[in-house]
């Protein structure tokens, strides 16, 4: 596949296998696009098996918009999710989940490896300040998953939102996470074990975008 597609990103993707004392599996490109209702989707998409490896996928956002990024900015990170295979197979009860690195810290959404394994969630790499949402990951199944970071002094506040509808107004309540301290952002990271594809990866100012 294209690890340079799309645009406004500072590099192309770049896949590593994360402290792996196993093997591990590539993301697999796929010529079909996850779907979503209202949503609009091109391109293909990609599928990641379950591995004995923790699975790393990591691309840089610019310095220009990071420095942006003061207190009291926002940014939205958006992205189809499908679970495969079976679910918790894979290290660490095959978790898969995306979010944002910065340089104090990272926050992430999707299904973890521990906890509230039964429920996609908002949380740190390693399962830190886990919150759970009410919807629960299901094979086959393709959800559109917001993750809203407020910037703030101190930790950012972070705001999940499980399937919204596409084209209508940001929802008034999410699943909140509050003790995560970006610092400044540097990157967007896919982070996995367990099997899953995703698509339409996505980071704006605004719900809309």
């Amino acid at each position: 596949g294209d690890l340079g597609g799309g645009t406004g990103f500072a590099s192309a993707w770049r896949h590593t296998l994360n402290g792996a004392s196993g093997s591990g599996v590539r993301p697999e490109p796929r010529r079909d696009p996850l779907q979503c209702p209202g949503l609009l989707v091109s391109g293909g998409s990609c599928q990641v098996g379950a591995s004995d490896a923790m699975q790393v996928s990591q691309r840089r956002i610019p310095d220009a918009l990071s420095s942006t990024l003061t207190n009291g900015s926002v940014v939205y990170l958006s992205f189809l999710l499908r679970p495969e295979g079976t679910l918790n197979e894979g290290l660490l009860n095959g978790y898969f989940v995306a979010g944002l690195v910065g340089d104090r810290g990272d926050i992430f959404a999707g299904k973890p490896g521990g906890d509230r394994m039964d429920r996609y969630v908002v949380e740190q790499s390693g399962g830190g300040g886990q919150v759970a949402s009410d919807v629960a990951p299901k094979i086959g199944e393709t959800v559109l998953l917001v993750l809203k970071v407020e910037f703030r002094e101190g930790p950012e506040k972070a705001m999940l939102f499980v399937n919204p509808k596409p084209g209508e107004p940001e929802p008034t309540t999410g699943v909140i996470k509050e003790d995560a301290d970006l610092g400044n952002l540097k990157m967007v990271m896919l982070y996995s074990t367990g099997a899953h594809s995703v698509d339409e990866i996505r980071l704006g100012s605004s719900f809309a975008s």
